[in-house]
């Protein structure tokens, strides 16, 4: 065979394999569009009209992921520049509950219009008010938050009355000018990189004048910074440095220097370390470094009645809690009070899948399979409804279903 001969056929070949490339790709694209039969979606999309700032306002929702299932109300986190901050805070919120680190919250994020006139303190400066004229709408702003909005999230959601505001620059000065002006509007205040050096810095003078007469409760303030923020840094050091020589009994304060993160960057890190550290002692650690801790019923329940004393709303013990006691009283063979715990679980739970699951591990003990059957074929219906049809728990749930099933028939 020739040179050239053996070049073309190396050609055609080439040519073949690249089109059989293609049919695959096409093959294999076809197949997978014929199986996106549903939208993720993270939120829900909202229209309020203000009558005091008049005008329309965009509001982004995020429901607990079994808001629709369950009949509880959720404390409410409020989150400004929603078109920048929405999308990994919910999943911040959601990641952070599903592990039980803090309670399962409502996101209310709320988009811009004009954002310097309304998250900006009225103006003290001429040279302020000259440069930018529509600044100094925050109490405006407020007042449509704390008068209108909120009002129409509780009318709309389930809600606790227990409210976070998230704040990230001039929405980090709004927080702090929301904390002093009118405190009781929210419970906790993140203010992430707030720009506090704005109008010379007279957010800062106005907390010193009024934050210690804040009258005495659990608010929360966390104040955070990272690099190439000079002047956020040094402004918000300077409110630190007040807050440290001067106690202050209505506010708990914290704050954080975020080293590598800079403007763009720190509102995630607050935000993930800013609700774990406001719900710190949320869930009841019953393990540390794989040694048991010394609970018991009464224990949980002292634990939770002063998280509702903390947070001022009533708080159940969580599922897993009770499911830990009730599975310490089945290692001890005490099935019938295991019984009782997991029976108040799901009168608490009942939209919970696991809640099911946990009664019918119980049932079986008792041997009274046919109730357990009963609990595994709601726990199984529960799981499918999270269009979640594979891998765990319900290869779990159909395994032990089987097994039922099977101890049934002899």
């Amino acid at each position: 065979m020739t040179s050239q001969a053996t070049g073309l056929r190396k050609q055609i070949t080439a040519v073949l394999t690249l089109g059989c490339a293609l049919l695959a790709v096409t093959v294999s694209s076809s197949a997978w569009a014929q199986r996106v039969d549903s939208t993720v979606a993270i939120g829900q999309s909202n229209h309020v009209w203000s009558k005091t700032l008049q005008e329309e306002r965009h509001i982004l929702v995020s429901l607990p992921q079994r808001y629709a299932q369950s009949n509880e109300r959720y404390p409410v986190l409020y989150l400004l520049d929603a078109e920048t901050q929405f999308h990994h805070t919910t999943g911040i919120v959601q990641f952070l509950a599903s592990n039980g680190r803090i309670p399962e919250m409502i996101v209310i994020a709320v988009a811009n219009t004009n954002r310097v006139r309304d998250l900006t303190p009225p103006s003290t400066t001429a040279k302020l008010k000259k440069d930018a004229p529509d600044a100094g709408g925050a109490d405006k702003f407020l007042t449509f938050l704390a008068d209108e909005l909120a009002p129409w999230v509780n009318a709309n959601y389930r809600t606790e009355p227990y409210r976070i505001l998230a704040g990230h620059s001039l929405g980090g000065l709004f927080a702090v000018h929301t904390l002093i002006h009118r405190p009781d509007t929210f419970q906790a205040y993140l203010a992430v990189s707030p720009s506090l050096w704005w109008d010379e810095r007279a957010s800062v003078q106005d907390a010193k004048a009024r934050m210690a007469a804040i009258p005495a409760g659990n608010r929360y303030l966390r104040l955070t910074w990272g690099d190439n923020e000079n002047v956020i840094r040094d402004s918000t050091a300077e409110l630190i440095e007040w807050l440290n020589k001067n106690p202050t009994p209505g506010v708990q304060w914290t704050q954080r220097y975020y080293a590598g993160d800079d403007h763009g960057t720190t509102p995630h890190r607050s935000h993930y370390d800013g609700l774990e550290e406001l719900f710190a002692k949320w869930r009841p650690v019953f393990e540390i470094d794989d040694v048991k801790q010394n609970w018991d019923l009464a224990a949980v329940e002292a634990h939770y009645a002063k998280l509702s004393q903390q947070y001022g709303y009533k708080i159940k013990p969580a599922a897993e809690a009770i499911d830990t006691i009730a599975s310490q009283m089945e290692e001890r063979k005490e099935y019938a009070a295991a019984l009782e715990l997991r029976r108040r679980n799901l009168r608490d739970y009942p939209w919970l899948a696991d809640v099911h699951a946990q009664l019918g591990n119980t049932l079986v003990h008792l041997n009274r399979l046919e109730e357990a059957r009963r609990e595994y074929d709601q726990a199984l219906q529960l799981q499918l409804e999270l269009d979640n049809t594979y891998g765990d728990p319900i290869e779990g749930y159909r395994r032990n279903l089987k097994k039922i099933s099977d101890a049934g028939k002899r």
